[in-house]
């Protein structure tokens, strides 16, 4: 598997590689994987709708209320999003709305992982790997944070900290996940559930190069569903001063420069 913006030798690719071959996490239209990009709430819920789905249970035997006046029938994540309100997975930023788009920090990750770990998974005992770590987090993670870590799903950077409140990344993500899969029982199928089609919000920019003025630049843009849009950004052209600028004064002999 080659991503146009993952190296073979990328710490990351290994992981990356494994969840998507598994299905569970797509790459982008372009090629790309994105590993840096921020993961929205409903982009998460999706990610574990899939693991469920994948992993040989009914998805449609959670439930089908949705309480969230925010999402629709016709949004690509609906179908994840009301799942994961009805086994209790991912919970809504009220009683009433989801914030589909809403970033995830990686302690509130952790405390989805945690409960989806609980909801459908046997995970057996293991020995902390390693120590706690350095920094800390708000008092409803704490216990999610270190249940991960005494499993091995989560580890720390180089300083042993967590960094709690930093947002999740695709990149993150996925090598939670693949450490979580050897206690998965996957298909052995890439597709995944139906999702329904959407008018495409290109909202989101993720790379851009600049046009000059006899060159053309682009800019891509990013649909929640992973779809990119490639724009052309035309050449600037010349923009000459309207004035002249005398660069050479002219002689009786000689000729002289403006530009």
């Amino acid at each position: 598997i080659v991503f146009d913006d993952v190296a073979m030798d990328d710490p990351l690719y290994t992981s990356i590689k494994a969840v998507y071959e598994a299905g569970i996490m797509r790459e982008y239209n372009n090629g790309s994987f994105y590993p840096a990009l921020g993961v929205t709430r409903a982009e998460f819920a999706d990610i574990l709708y899939n693991i469920t789905w994948l992993n040989g249970d009914n998805v449609s035997d959670a439930g089908s209320i949705n309480p969230y006046t925010d999402i629709s029938t016709d949004d690509w994540y609906y179908k994840a999003v009301v799942w994961s309100y009805n086994c209790g997975v991912l919970s809504g930023t009220s009683s009433s709305t989801f914030s589909p788009d809403g970033a995830i920090t990686k302690e509130m990750a952790a405390v989805i992982i945690y409960r989806y770990l609980v909801y459908g998974l046997d995970i057996p005992d293991a020995e902390a790997p390693s120590a706690p770590f350095a920094d800390s987090g708000s008092s409803w993670s704490e216990s999610a944070v270190e249940y991960l870590r005494i499993k091995g799903f989560i580890s720390g950077d180089s300083d042993n900290k967590f960094n709690y409140n930093s947002n999740v990344t695709r990149g993150f993500l996925a090598e939670v996940i693949s450490r979580i899969m050897p206690y998965l029982t996957l298909k052995d199928a890439p597709s995944l559930p139906d999702q329904l089609t959407h008018t495409h919000d290109y909202s989101k920019l993720v790379s851009s190069v600049a046009a000059t003025c006899t060159t053309t630049g682009n800019e891509s843009y990013l649909c929640i569903c992973g779809t990119v849009d490639v724009r052309n950004v035309a050449a600037l052209g010349h923009d000459f001063a309207p004035e002249w600028t005398v660069d050479v004064e002219p002689t009786e002999n000689t000729t002289g420069l403006k530009s």
